[in-house]
């Protein structure tokens, strides 16, 4: 497998265990600050809303910045907000703090993409597939480390900052390499 190709399935990787990160500790948020079913529900349209809202953008942002720029920008976002989740307990907060998750989840997400699309024009070799399976075996596994922590009663900031320099160094070592476009 090329470096270019290895690079971008890692990135898809290194994606779904960043964006997953968070959805396994949704209880316990709900729980810390005391939200009831209609009130989680609220706070989690940051969420989407900070996606959607990026989708108007993203072509501008990436065809401006590149893909791998772009990546570096936002995908950290998704990390940190996940982190701060577990420790700024505020349903406004956590509103804002998903709202900007989002942002970072969509544009990285569209920026990925389109970094595949260009690796299998380069290439001649068909990527995509296996950058899409390769980001669901990622999801799954943070879903259940996040499953088996969660079972285990450790605490989600613990486990949520702990792995936020996990997965920036990951990032930095699968994108910064990849070239400027």
């Amino acid at each position: 497998m090329t470096s270019a190709r290895w690079r971008i399935v890692a990135l898809f990787f290194t994606h779904a265990l960043a964006a997953g990160a968070i959805h396994t500790r949704i209880p316990d948020l709900q729980v810390a600050m005391g939200l009831s079913e209609g009130q989680l529900g609220l706070v989690l349209v940051g969420q989407p809303l900070g996606a959607l809202s990026m989708f108007l953008f993203s072509s501008a942002i990436i065809e401006r910045f590149g893909p791998r720029r772009t990546i570096l920008a936002v995908l950290p976002i998704v990390i940190i907000t996940a982190a701060l989740a577990t420790v700024l307990l505020h349903p406004v907060a956590l509103f804002i703090l998903l709202a900007f998750n989002g942002l970072g989840f969509s544009l990285s997400n569209i920026a990925m993409n389109v970094e595949a699309d260009r690796v299998e024009v380069a290439t001649g070799a068909r990527v995509m597939n296996t950058c899409h399976g390769v980001w669901s075996v990622g999801f799954l596994l943070t879903s259940l480390l996040g499953a088996t922590l969660r079972g285990l009663h450790v605490d989600p900031a613990i486990h949520l900052c702990a792995l936020a320099p996990f997965l920036i160094v990951l990032l930095l070592v699968v994108v910064v390499p990849m070239p400027v476009m």
